[in-house]
C-alpha cells in the first residue's frame, strides 16, 4: 500500500512538473509575440522599420527565443513518464499528463443558481434594513 501511494505521488509530481514546463513554454512564446507586437506598433507610430530590423537582429536571435531546452525537457518528461510509470502505454501517459485548459469554465446552471440566491438574499437584506429604519423613525 505504501508503494502504491509513493507511485501515485511520483505520478502527481511528474504531471505538476509537466504542467510547469508547458506554462513556461507558453510564456516563452508569449514573450516573443509581445516583442513582435510592441515593435510593430513602434514602427507604425514612427513610420519606420527600425523595430522590424531590431527584432530580426536581436529578438529573433535571443536565447529565450532560440533555446529549445524547454521543448527538450517536455519530450524527456513525456518519454520517462511513458516508459517508467505507465509501462510504455503512451496514450495513457499523455492522458495523465494532459494539461487542463487555462481558462476556467463555469457551469451555467451553478452560475444561474448563485445569481438567483444572491439576488434573493440581497432583496431580503434590503427589505429587513428598510423595515428596521422605518420602524425606528415612526416609533
Amino acid at each position: 500500500k505504501k508503494t502504491f501511494r509513493k507511485l501515485h505521488d511520483l505520478k502527481l509530481a511528474f504531471s505538476e512538473f509537466y504542467l510547469s514546463l508547458v506554462l513556461l513554454q507558453n510564456y516563452q512564446s508569449l514573450n516573443f509575440t509581445g516583442f513582435r507586437k510592441i515593435l510593430k506598433k513602434h514602427d507604425k507610430l514612427l513610420r519606420r522599420n527600425t523595430g522590424l530590423l531590431w527584432r530580426q537582429q536581436v529578438v529573433e536571435c535571443a536565447h529565450f527565443n532560440t533555446s529549445r531546452d524547454v521543448d527538450d525537457l517536455i519530450t524527456e518528461v513525456e518519454n520517462i513518464f511513458t516508459e517508467k510509470l505507465e509501462q510504455g502505454d503512451r496514450q495513457k501517459a499523455m492522458k495523465r499528463l494532459r494539461v487542463p485548459p487555462l481558462s476556467e469554465k463555469y457551469n451555467p446552471r451553478g452560475l444561474f443558481l448563485f445569481g438567483l440566491f444572491f439576488g434573493v438574499f440581497l432583496a431580503q437584506f434590503i427589505v429587513i434594513l428598510l423595515t428596521f429604519c422605518l420602524n425606528d423613525t415612526f416609533l
